[in-house]
């Protein structure tokens, strides 16, 4: 019996380091993570139960808005490189809930992808090209692709090739939203030999325009500028520090004063004093997934480094 284990007999009333990631995640739950970490073969099976259980009850997870152990323990995975858990992470994303049950995580599962890559790029494929799944989860996943080739874990020949199967597989369902994600995450990596592909997409009418345009694909591909900053983005690689990642996350932050806000009700019509850092503390609260500047360096004009085909001052800076 472990040091843990005899602690929860003699106390029992003492929240365990799963049910700190569970249910008790709010101050962020430092010490319970910690106690995961330092114990990996007692918590490894936890962890994956946890997503096996967002695979198999989706449905729980929805039904219960306060419980996120799965966002911990996905990041606990990814953190210690479990490749076994390679295709529960993409099962665990599967279904059109997906963006509902994981929220602005959609984002992060390239970095997942990357962070626990089994050898299987298969896998990644079926994904992606299953129009029944999350759009935004399967253009991540594409992007997932795009890290593995940064971090050498495949060639630049298999990205092409895999590039070129999606065209042609969503070309068939005319699936304009993952096709427009897919050629803007074809942005962050030096492939002119698309330009063709791409050029047909565009002339079949099968690329919104809003997301990318020809031009922009054309400029990024003259030279290799745009990947060799990508490579050097802290979001293409794998997960290292899981506090560095989530720690400043708004959901753990305090709420803000519910006296200001019933203030500005009963005052509406009044004046308030206002100032930067009440506009800084909102923004801090507008999303309860991700840091306010979650890419620090992009331009407000620029594609968002997310993969969501939108301008980051409209996407991840919003």
């Amino acid at each position: 019996m472990t040091e843990i284990e005899k602690a929860n007999i003699m106390n029992p009333e003492q929240k365990s380091p799963v049910e700190g990631i569970e249910w008790a995640w709010t101050p962020y739950p430092e010490q319970s993570i910690n106690e995961i970490l330092a114990n990996k073969d007692l918590y490894l099976m936890q962890m994956r139960k946890i997503l096996q259980r967002v695979v198999e009850e989706p449905d729980y997870i929805l039904d219960h808005k306060d419980y996120n152990g799965h966002l911990f323990a996905v990041y606990l995975l990814s953190q210690w490189r479990d490749i076994e858990s390679f295709q529960l992470i993409i099962n665990a994303f599967s279904g059109q809930a997906a963006e509902e049950i994981w929220g602005d995580c959609v984002h992060e599962l390239g970095r997942f992808v990357v962070s626990t890559f089994s050898g299987d790029i298969r896998v990644v494929m079926n994904f992606i090209v299953n129009p029944d799944f999350s759009v935004y989860a399967r253009m991540n996943a594409f992007g997932g692709l795009v890290n593995l080739y940064f971090q050498e874990e495949i060639e630049r020949k298999q990205l092409l090739e895999s590039a070129r199967e999606i065209f042609s597989e969503c070309s068939k369902t005319e699936d304009v939203e993952l096709l427009s994600g897919v050629v803007v995450e074809c942005c962050s990596f030096y492939a002119p030999e698309l330009e063709e592909d791409v050029r047909r997409l565009f002339e079949a009418d099968l690329i919104d325009g809003m997301w990318v345009g020809l031009e922009s694909f054309q400029k990024y591909n003259r030279d290799q500028k745009r990947e060799t900053r990508d490579r050097k983005d802290k979001h293409r690689k794998p997960v290292s520090d899981i506090h560095q990642e989530l720690r400043n996350w708004a959901m753990f932050s305090p709420q803000p004063s519910s006296k200001k806000a019933v203030a500005f009700c009963e005052n509406s019509d009044d004046e308030l004093e206002w100032n930067s850092k009440d506009d800084e503390h909102i923004a801090s609260q507008s999303s309860i997934l991700a840091p306010v500047e979650k890419y620090p360096g992009t331009g407000r004009n620029d594609l968002c480094p997310c993969g969501s085909g939108k301008k980051y001052k409209k996407c991840c800076l919003a």
